[in-house]
Formats: C-alpha cells, sequence, structure tokens
C-alpha cells in the first residue's frame, strides 16, 4: 500500500458473513483477526439490556444487512486516494453478486484467502 504508514479497523468478509473481521496494518505488517459477531447476526436474546446500548446498536444498523460494513482508517504520507479507493473498490462484491447469491451462501460461494480466525472457547464457569 505504499504510503500507508498504518491502517486499521473493520471490515465484513463475504465468505465469513456473520463474523467482523478487524484489520490492522503497521508498516509491512498486516493482520486480520475474528472481531465477533456482527448485532445482526447475534441472537436478540443476547443483546446488552441497558437501553443506552440498545439505542447505540439500533442506531449502527443500515437496510438489510444490519451492521455489517466496512470501516477503515489510512494513515500516511501523500497517500494517493484515488488509487486506495480503487484497489479497495476491487474487493468489494459487485451488485450483481449481492443480487444473484444468496446472502446465506456467500461464506461457499466467494474465495477465502485469510487464515483460520479460530474461536477459542471461553473457560467454564467455577461452579
Amino acid at each position: 500500500m505504499g504510503s500507508v504508514i498504518r491502517s486499521k479497523g473493520f471490515c465484513w468478509l463475504a465468505s465469513r458473513n456473520e463474523r467482523m473481521g478487524i484489520w490492522s496494518q503497521a508498516g509491512g505488517s498486516f493482520s486480520q483477526s475474528n472481531g465477533g459477531l456482527w448485532w445482526a447476526c447475534t441472537p436478540k436474546d443476547e443483546w446488552p439490556e441497558d437501553p443506552a446500548d440498545l439505542v447505540y446498536i439500533e442506531n449502527e444498523f443500515q437496510g438489510e444487512y444490519g451492521d455489517r460494513r466496512q470501516e477503515l482508517v489510512f494513515i500516511g504520507c501523500q497517500m494517493d486516494e484515488t488509487y486506495l479507493r480503487s484497489e479497495l473498490l476491487k474487493c468489494l462484491l459487485t451488485d450483481e453478486e449481492m443480487k444473484n447469491v444468496p446472502i446465506e451462501k456467500w461464506n461457499v460461494a466467494f474465495t477465502d484467502p485469510f487464515p483460520d480466525w479460530s474461536i477459542v472457547p471461553l473457560p467454564a464457569k467455577p461452579s
């Protein structure tokens, strides 16, 4: 990414539709990891009960995909914004792909080049 010094944020991978991807890049190092379920994929009975939290979550929802989206920040010197945007846009599903492939089949319909996001179970609570 040339003049990009740091980038971070979260992303939505079609091949991992239910989980938020955490994006972290510094210099030549890049990682992407599991950020947990999107609220849109979390059963409502597991949502927080605090009214302020619920308002925040509901305000994050837009359209049929809920809170799933890309939100990335790039920091650098003399970055070529047009080039960066064009490269990132190549990563998105096309309108045709979104229209013709049901969301439930994205995880098998689209190539996933990223390493496994193994989910380590939480330790059992002492009884």
